[in-house]
């Protein structure tokens, strides 16, 4: 093993929201408006629903808002997915996956160094964030996060297991 597969310490990401996700595809609409992105709806829950596109003119660049049936987390309802990034969007928070690998220790030090919003990719989540109305995303070791027995998936319960965790930040966005 090489130093950093040693070190390496896998992050979660995520913040509150305030998003209507009570229709797919108002959510839908509501995403593509605000984050002025072509939308391909994918459906889980049925077969018989044909996958559709909400476009905007002007605009080339599609991302897939998927709905998430999951009997293990039923807390997850849809997911974002973008080209570098994913949005899984829960009832009341969103967790951000990113698909390059960064570990925990790597994203703290360019928030310390205030060099994060001079990357492409986090300007570009940022921005997507605020525009859906955040302010505050939490970072964290994914390995230091429990939620506890019996305990669902809602901010609530996520927001004191993040702060339990030995490593988190936030940053204001």
């Amino acid at each position: 093993m090489n130093n950093l597969e040693e070190t390496y310490q896998h992050l979660g990401i995520t913040c509150k929201h305030e998003l209507n996700i009570s229709d797919f595809k108002t959510l839908a609409n509501d995403l593509s408006q605000k984050l002025h992105l072509n939308i391909e709806m994918v459906y889980d829950s049925s077969s018989i629903l044909f996958d559709k596109t909400i476009s905007i003119n002007g605009v080339t660049e599609k991302v897939f808002l998927r709905e998430r049936i999951s009997l293990l987390i039923p807390e997850i309802k849809y997911e974002l997915v973008q080209e570098e990034f994913r949005f899984i969007i829960y009832e009341d928070f969103i967790e951000l996956r990113i698909k390059i690998p960064i570990d925990y220790s790597h994203l703290l030090l360019l928030k310390n160094e205030d060099q994060l919003t001079k990357i492409e990719l986090f300007k570009k989540i940022i921005n997507q964030l605020k525009i859906l109305g955040i302010d505050k995303l939490h970072i964290f070791v994914f390995g230091e996060f429990e939620l506890g027995e019996n305990k669902n998936y809602c901010w609530k319960n996520v927001i004191p297991a993040i702060n339990k965790c030995n490593n988190h930040f936030e940053i204001i966005i």
